[in-house]
């Protein structure tokens, strides 16, 4: 089979987005500060605003299309995401934010939880999921949540921080 000379120039054009996708992803509570920006495209969210920084840390907020915020928390360290919040109309996409291994863990969590008929708030600590917890409440148009890796957070920052 001859590929077209268009084609056959546009091929590593077409390879260089699949790969993109691919890191794009990936982007997740875990990640490195780059993934804060892919989670940003990802969700067609407004630029972020000005990072404010912490002790050990630096928050960086953007806001989403349906109006709800989302923070993401970096440890000046290590370079990791060690933590996501959000507030707002709408739950964001958690497999954006949380990667897909965390989300896993977390659908898995909820589905438990739904079989056994449990409503209202939900706090998950899911095994073997590298000390990922994940907690998320409110009503149609009010959600909140956050979720954090316990063993990622920077030394003296506490999981109040996180909102």
């Amino acid at each position: 089979m001859q590929l077209s000379p268009l084609f056959r120039a546009r091929l590593p054009a077409i390879g260089l987005i699949a790969l993109a996708a691919s890191f794009q992803a990936s982007a997740t509570l875990g990640g490195d500060g780059a993934s804060i920006e892919n989670d940003r495209v990802a969700l067609a969210a407004t630029a972020p605003v000005t990072p404010t920084t912490g002790l050990g840390y630096t928050v960086t907020a953007f806001t989403l299309p349906s109006g709800t915020v989302v923070r993401e928390y970096l440890a000046a360290g290590s370079g990791t995401v060690f933590g996501v919040a959000w507030e707002g109309p709408m739950i964001p996409d958690l497999k954006q934010l949380l990667g897909r291994r965390h989300f896993a863990a977390v659908d898995d969590g909820a589905r438990s939880r739904n079989r056994e008929g449990r409503r209202g708030p939900m706090a998950l600590r899911p095994a073997g999921s590298a000390g990922l917890v994940m907690e998320s409440t409110g009503h149609m148009r009010a959600f909140q949540g956050r979720a954090y890796l316990a063993e990622q957070l920077p030394t003296g920052v506490d999981t109040d921080a996180i909102r």
